[in-house]
C-alpha cells in the first residue's frame, strides 16, 4: 500500500509563484494570481502557514494547501496531488524564493472587547472628533442629508498627535478603557494610549442591536483601497486588529431585508429608499453572519441588490450564487433586482430617482 504524503503550505510556497507583501505571525498577505493588480500594496489573498489554509476575501477562492497548489498549475487535486508527492519523495529542491518565516508558536488570538463595551467606546469617540468640509461634501453629494450626516455619526480620523492623545485621556477620565477596542493603540515607549490618524472619515457598522462594533474608514487617497477597517493591528506598539462585520441599517417594518455590498452604500440605500439593509463589507465576507442575522430577522422577502456590474466581475457573480445556495439551503424566500446599468450601485440609482422626482415636480 502507497504511503500518503501529507502536503503542507510550506511544500506549496516552494513550488508557486506568489507575491507576498508582508506577515503578520503566521499569516502572509499576499496578491491574489486571480483578482489583485500588481500594484496594490495590500492583497486579498491571506495564507496561513501554520494551519495549511488560504483564503481570498475578494473572489472567495478558498481552501488547503493542495487545493491552493491545484488552482495555482490549473490541475485538479488528484493530479496536483500525483505530482506534490513524487516531487517532495525526491526531495526537489525549492523552485521559486517566496520570502516568509514560520514563527515556532503560533501567535494567541489577540483580545477584542465585546459589542456592548466597543459600542460605549466608539459612540464616545465619535462625539470628541468633527467632520471636515470636504468628507461633508463627499456625504451629501451621495444623497444624505445634513441631519443625517450627523445622526449617522461619520467623522473625520485624520487628527494631529496631540489632539488624539488628549482625545484618548478623555475617553479614559470618562472611565473608558481602550484595551481591546480596534484602532486604539498603547505606545511602548510612553504607555500613552493613541489612535491611528487614517487619511479618510470613519462609517460606523452597527449590529442588529444597534451596537456600534467597528469603524470603516472611506479613505481620501485613490490609490489605495477606499474602504479599511478601523484597525490597530499592523502597529509596533499594542493594538487590537479589528473583525469584519455585515452593517445593519434602516427599519424592517414591511418585513423585507435588502442585501448589497458596502457598508457606506447601505447606510445611503437605507436612508434613501426608508428600508432596511444589510451591508456587507465585502462580497465574498460574513455570508456566516448574513445567514445569522436574517434568522433572526426572519424576513418574508430578501432582495440581492448588488452593483449592476456583477456579470463582468466573476468573483462577484461567484459569490453571488454562492449566497443565493445559503439563502435556499436556509429557507429563506429571496429574488435579485436589477436597474439601469448607467448607474452601478443601488445608491446611486435611488439618488438618481429622487433628483428626478425633485425636478418633475
Amino acid at each position: 500500500m502507497r504511503e500518503l504524503v501529507d502536503i503542507t503550505m510550506q511544500d506549496v510556497l516552494d513550488r508557486v509563484r506568489i507575491t507576498v507583501l508582508k506577515q503578520r505571525g503566521n499569516e502572509l498577505n499576499c496578491l491574489c494570481p486571480y483578482c489583485d493588480e500588481p500594484h496594490r500594496r495590500e492583497g486579498h489573498l491571506y495564507i496561513n502557514i501554520a494551519k495549511d489554509t488560504f483564503i481570498c476575501h475578494k473572489c472567495g477562492r478558498q481552501g488547503n494547501a493542495l487545493q491552493l497548489y491545484a488552482l495555482l498549475t490549473n490541475q485538479d487535486t488528484k493530479e496536483a496531488y500525483k505530482e506534490l508527492a513524487q516531487e517532495i519523495a525526491s526531495g526537489s529542491q525549492r523552485l521559486h524564493h517566496i520570502q516568509y518565516k514560520l514563527q515556532t508558536r503560533e501567535a494567541q488570538p489577540k483580545y477584542i472587547a465585546p459589542p456592548e463595551v466597543r459600542d460605549k467606546v466608539y459612540r464616545e469617540f465619535l462625539k470628541l472628533l468633527t467632520l471636515n468640509e470636504k468628507h461633508k461634501a463627499d456625504l451629501l453629494r451621495r444623497g444624505l442629508s445634513e441631519t443625517a450626516i450627523r445622526v449617522k455619526g461619520y467623522k473625520t480620523l485624520f487628527v494631529e498627535k496631540e489632539k488624539r492623545l488628549e482625545i484618548c485621556r478623555t475617553l479614559q477620565t470618562k472611565g473608558y478603557s481602550l484595551e481591546g477596542i480596534p484602532g486604539f493603540f498603547k505606545h511602548k515607549t510612553t504607555g500613552e494610549w493613541d489612535f491611528i490618524p487614517y487619511q479618510g472619515y470613519a462609517i460606523p457598522v452597527k449590529n442588529l442591536n444597534g451596537q456600534i462594533i467597528g469603524l470603516q474608514v472611506r479613505m481620501d487617497e485613490p490609490c489605495l483601497s477606499k474602504y479599511r477597517w478601523f484597525s490597530s493591528s499592523s502597529s509596533k506598539d499594542v493594538g487590537t486588529p479589528a473583525e469584519a462585520n455585515l452593517h445593519v441599517t434602516g427599519s424592517c417594518s414591511d418585513d423585507v431585508v435588502y442585501i448589497t455590498e458596502g457598508v457606506l452604500k447601505a447606510d445611503v440605500a437605507a436612508y434613501l429608499s426608508g428600508k432596511m439593509f444589510i451591508g456587507l463589507p465585502g462580497v465574498s465576507s460574513c455570508h456566516k453572519q448574513l445567514i445569522q442575522t436574517l434568522q433572526q430577522l426572519q424576513p418574508k422577502l430578501v432582495i440581492l441588490a448588488f452593483d449592476m456590474d456583477y456579470r463582468e466581475k466573476k468573483e462577484v457573480a461567484y459569490n453571488l450564487e454562492k449566497i443565493k445556495s445559503m439563502l435556499a439551503e436556509n429557507g429563506f424566500k429571496f429574488k435579485q433586482i436589477e436597474w439601469d446599468a448607467r448607474f452601478k450601485g443601488i445608491d446611486d440609482y435611488l439618488l438618481h430617482l429622487k433628483q428626478t422626482q425633485k425636478r418633475s415636480a
